[in-house]
């Protein structure tokens, strides 16, 4: 009785001995940075050599590397001459361009400002120039958007789109050239609003007025100063979904956080004297909280689920629940001054650790 034979497909060699050519010719500067660029808009062509391979690579070993083969050689055609034809290289343009965005206070009273980043390395800080509202300086590869509207509320929007509507990511293969640097006007309520992407971004926030604030991150490294703020609390919305994130409570701020994460690290450092109510939601991932030595505190913890709560030794418990459930605070918190208040509404997996 015959058997056919099934041979072993030599696609996989081929390819992966394509894409290590590939890329060493990126890095010799024979292939051009928006030759990469233009590979990653084509990855749906990966898709059609593996069908291919599927159908036809078991008949002989010589299919399958002929098809890794085609694969390679198209790969490289796309990234050598494509950029000489003209393409866009997934909505990211080559050039870099370095602009400056710049809106004076005028008339405003207070300001709504919205920044879209990029994934490029972004710093935050407070304007030297006090009739200034907003002063950026982008070096991009792309599409910054800057408008202005309102009179004594003023709303500033700034974000970021490649110039073709592709997929505007930055590997690092762009020569870590892009940044963003941002300044923002002091004497005015300010509401803050960012999206931010990956790479990283830190920002020192604590010379502004700020009302509200609102970030969405979904990867990379966060490190924000935040103000003690005015005479009232001020709210903080946080939703995280990746990456790493410190925070820093300027001392006496009075606030209210909400924390939303998915994964990764979150680190929340308070200053002394600070009034705050933080309540966490959390998938999994870890979550840190530093306050000064003497600071009075309460842990509400509500659903901690398959996750463990850590706390200081000298936590006096109120209330006791379900497992790590409960209701716990310093010695004198009710008759303290300033207080700090935590609750975790629900934690899936991962940490909570109170220092």
């Amino acid at each position: 009785m015959m058997h056919g034979y099934r041979y072993r497909s030599l696609f996989w060699p081929v390819v992966l001995i394509g894409v290590g050519v590939i890329w060493l010719l990126a890095n010799l500067n024979v292939i051009p940075a928006g030759g990469l660029w233009i590979l990653a808009r084509f990855w749906p062509l990966l898709l059609v050599w593996i069908g291919l391979d599927i159908l036809l690579g078991h008949r002989s070993a010589l299919w399958g590397a002929g098809i890794g083969i085609v694969a390679v050689g198209v790969a490289v055609l796309l990234a050598v001459g494509g950029p000489s034809w003209g393409w866009e290289s997934g909505g990211i343009s080559r050039e870099l361009y370095v602009e400056r965005f710049s809106e004076p206070k005028g008339q405003a009273t207070s300001a709504e400002i919205f920044l879209d980043l990029s994934n490029a390395p972004t710093t935050l800080k407070q304007t030297e120039e006090p009739g200034t509202l907003i002063d950026a300086t982008i070096a991009h590869r792309g599409q910054v958007h800057f408008t202005v509207s309102g009179d004594v509320r003023r709303r500033v929007e700034m974000a970021y789109t490649g110039s073709g509507g592709g997929w505007s990511g930055n590997w690092g293969w762009e020569g870590g050239d892009e940044r963003w640097d941002i300044s923002l006007g002091g004497g005015i309520p300010i509401d803050l609003e960012l999206d931010l992407s990956s790479g990283w971004t830190r920002g020192d926030l604590t010379g502004l007025d700020l009302q509200s604030l609102t970030v969405r991150a979904s990867s990379g490294s966060v490190e924000l100063q935040l103000p003690s703020g005015s005479d009232r609390p001020y709210p903080v919305k946080w939703e995280a979904s990746s990456g790493a994130a410190r925070v820093d409570v300027a001392d006496e701020a009075d606030l209210e956080m909400e924390i939303r994460m998915r994964s990764g690290s979150y680190t929340l450092h308070m200053g002394r004297n600070v009034d705050a109510v933080v309540t966490v939601n959390g998938s999994s991932g870890r979550f840190t909280l530093d306050v000064p030595d003497g600071a009075a505190l309460q842990v509400d913890v509500r659903d901690s689920s398959s996750g463990s709560v850590k706390m200081p030794g000298d936590m006096v418990e109120v209330r006791r629940g379900h497992d790590d459930e409960g209701l716990w605070q310093t010695p004198g918190f009710d008759q303290a001054h300033h207080k700090v208040r935590v609750v975790v509404a629900r934690m899936s997996s991962g940490s909570i650790v109170i220092e």
